[in-house]
């Protein structure tokens, strides 16, 4: 006897199975992600996170953003790169405060990962110094990272940095030059430009110091800690700068954080 299956009315095969999740930002990856979740913050900002080929990767910011992620191997190691690119202010607005003496925050990006063994977490604050009504601008940074590999895992390197669009200029920063660590120690790097901007982070050995991924300190500055025999354990590498953003240009950046770690 032939037995008829039909299916039940009004729920069509599809609608049993879940709906992919879509997320606000864009993801860009060679790798295989999958969307995680979104959480929605008060001031329209999102915190979106994928699994990026088995490691959680966050990216906290404006909405509608492209994130990009990279991992690599060589000598031996692993690198993961996280990068977020945001978008410019509106230069045109009316100016919200046309007394800012370098005491307003305008934005605190922030990237995260967690590769196997570990975790990290790399922002930006981003502090309007001086903005002029004809779009002459001076922003500040106070970049951040910290992170750690734990046990049977070892964490060599992280790097922290913000490249601002072509035509802005980084007119002061520190730190000025790598400095050797001989044990952890809570480190302050500062600039003192119209306004006081700083990072604070603690060290620990073998070295940290300034960072550019263009290798020029033009639009593009930020900070990184090394160890070349691996460690375990927090670490942590920041940087301050003031940017000059001139007229007619656009004040849109990427927001990047970066680790080189390694299994025993």
């Amino acid at each position: 006897m032939m037995i008829a299956v039909l299916p039940l009315i009004g729920i069509s095969p599809l609608s049993a199975a879940a709906k992919p999740l879509r997320l606000s930002d864009t993801l860009v990856s060679a790798l295989p992600a999958i969307p995680v979740s979104e959480v929605r913050q008060a001031n329209g900002w999102v915190s979106d996170t994928w699994d990026v080929a088995g490691t959680p990767v966050t990216a906290t910011g404006p909405a509608h953003v492209s994130v990009s992620v990279t991992r690599t191997a060589r000598f031996g190691r692993h690198q993961l790169e996280v990068s977020m690119a945001l978008p410019s202010f509106n230069k045109l607005a009316p100016l919200a405060r046309p007394d800012i003496a370098g005491d307003t925050i305008w934005a605190t990006p922030c990237v995260s990962a967690s590769p196997t063994g570990g975790y990290w977490k790399a922002c930006d604050i981003i502090y309007m110094i001086q903005q002029n009504s004809d779009g002459n601008w001076y922003l500040g940074d106070s970049e951040e990272i910290s992170g750690y590999e734990d046990w049977p895992w070892e964490l060599y390197e992280l790097t922290v940095d913000n490249n601002w669009h072509s035509g802005n200029t980084v007119v002061y920063w520190e730190p000025t030059a790598g400095v050797p660590v001989g044990s952890c120690e809570q480190t302050t790097v500062g600039v003192d430009y119209i306004a006081s901007i700083s990072s604070t982070f603690t060290t620990c050995p073998q070295a940290y110091g300034p960072y550019s991924r263009n290798k020029k300190i033009t639009t593009d500055f930020g900070g990184y800690w090394i160890d070349t025999s691996g460690t375990n354990g927090w670490q942590g590498a920041g940087a301050a700068d003031i940017v000059h953003s001139p007229p007619d240009v656009s004040t849109g950046y990427t927001l990047t954080g970066y680790s080189d770690y390694s299994f025993l």
